[in-house]
């Protein structure tokens, strides 16, 4: 199939380079992700739950879909039905490294959809294909569950790095970033001696191939936006995770699938949607950052975005402490970290003068809640980290930088928390009707 350089090479070593830079990637990405963010994706579930089921419903309803409405011939259908029934792909978690998407939904994401591939791909491949070409197809058991054990054996060993060795993380997210980039170089060099061509094919292929991809990008990300559960950045990193498929299994069941010339042509399937994934996510990243839709602010200059990590530490739930009629009582928010609401009981006893007060932080009160207490002492800020910008942070009142790190004379403070917290003091004073609460 290749030749180049790969056809010079003994067969044994164009898999085993890339299996070493696909668990050097994973590794890196895995370690860079703070171990209570993690925790804290997995306890609320919601964006692992969207993800699964985008993965593997909604993608390979729609790869059926596309083969089924331009009727594609056996070589390019059941080649597309393997892609979109395929997830797992490890350059997801790299592009939301480097955009800054939220990293520990998308590490959460790929632990679970490699673990349940192993029965969802075979599933979904047998029912499609069946429905469509009564035919079943050809599955290499052996390389499927290969590929699931490197991949889980390079996240947990990235985990264990973050817990023990919190200071290495930034060290890891750049060794992680560089084998991406060694891997996606290595990849081009030993596919590009291909016998048949991409650039010669009819319409059907190429429109077959990049619909997919935009469909689920699209559905994907505006489900996720809707959701109330997901932050932008968790609902930009659920979409690439949706769309970046494992083209290198899907490459294995297309070849497996088919003999002779045929083998070529069913090849040209995953490796041209390979082409596209590559093409569209990093400039759906783009366009999200500028937007304000990731953790790294809009207004950063490109080369910071991509060489920095802006990830929150993962912290604390925030107990805030609010006044109510009969006291104070405390409320708690799951997003990682939030502004404080000024006590009014506070307030109140200071006289008139309190309201510099509060426009000066004084009252700002940040309470971790019990379960995570206990390690505490693990947290080390990435260098560079800051909150997601504007309103893709989850909303106006969302201030995503690690707790402990609040300042009320930033320009990253939420507005919105802040005129809440005037507009009740007004209210103790009596200088205007206290609103209700958004919350």
């Amino acid at each position: 199939m290749a030749g180049g350089l790969a056809g010079a090479l003994p067969p044994w070593v164009v898999p085993f380079v890339a299996q070493m830079l696909l668990f050097t990637l994973l590794v890196g990405m895995a370690a860079s992700v703070d171990t209570k963010a993690l925790r804290e994706r997995f306890r609320r579930c919601c964006g692992v739950f969207f993800g699964l089921a985008f993965q593997f419903f909604l993608l390979p309803f729609i790869g059926y879909l596309t083969v089924s409405i331009l009727d594609l011939k056996p070589v390019y259908g059941i080649s597309l039905l393997a892609v979109t029934a395929s997830p797992g792909g490890a350059y997801s978690n790299w592009w939301c490294s480097i955009f800054n998407a939220d990293l520990a939904l998308s590490i959460a994401m790929t632990t679970c959809s490699t673990v349940a591939s192993v029965v969802m791909t075979p599933v979904n491949l047998y029912m499609y294909m069946i429905i469509k070409y009564g035919k079943v197809p050809s599955l290499n058991f052996g390389r499927l569950v290969g590929s699931i054990a490197v991949a889980v054996a390079a996240i947990f060993t990235g985990l264990g790095i973050s817990l023990y060795f919190p200071g290495k993380r930034q060290l890891a997210n750049k060794l992680g970033n560089m084998a991406g980039i060694f891997l996606m170089v290595f990849s081009a060099i030993v596919s590009s001696g291909g016998d048949q061509p991409l650039w010669d094919k009819e319409p059907s292929f190429y429109l077959a191939t990049i619909l997919p991809c935009l469909l689920a990008l699209t559905v994907s990300f505006a489900l996720g936006w809707l959701a109330p559960c997901l932050s932008a950045p968790e609902a930009v990193a659920v979409t690439v995770e949706t769309c970046y498929q494992n083209t290198g299994l899907a490459l294995t069941i297309a070849l497996a699938s088919f003999d002779g010339p045929e083998r070529s042509e069913a090849a040209s399937v995953p490796l041209f949607y390979g082409i596209v994934q590559v093409a569209i996510l990093p400039l759906f990243l783009f366009v999200a950052w500028k937007c304000g839709l990731t953790y790294a602010p809009a207004d950063a200059t490109f080369a910071k975005v991509i060489c920095q990590s802006w990830q929150p530490l993962g912290g604390p739930q925030v107990a805030v402490e609010t006044a109510s009629t009969d006291g104070v009582e405390s409320e708690t928010k799951d997003d990682d970290s939030r502004l404080g609401d000024a006590s009014l009981a506070q307030i109140a006893s200071k006289g008139e003068d309190s309201m510099a007060d509060v426009e000066s932080g004084a009252f700002l009160t940040v309470v971790p809640t019990e379960t995570d207490q206990d390690d505490d002492k693990d947290r080390q800020p990435l260098s560079g980290a800051r909150p997601a910008s504007g309103a893709g942070a989850g909303g106006p009142d969302v201030d995503h930088r690690p707790p402990g790190s609040i300042a009320s004379d930033s320009p990253h403070n939420a507005p919105g928390s802040l005129s809440k917290t005037l507009s009740r003091a007004e209210s103790a004073h009596g200088l205007g009707d206290a609103p209700a609460d958004a919350d």
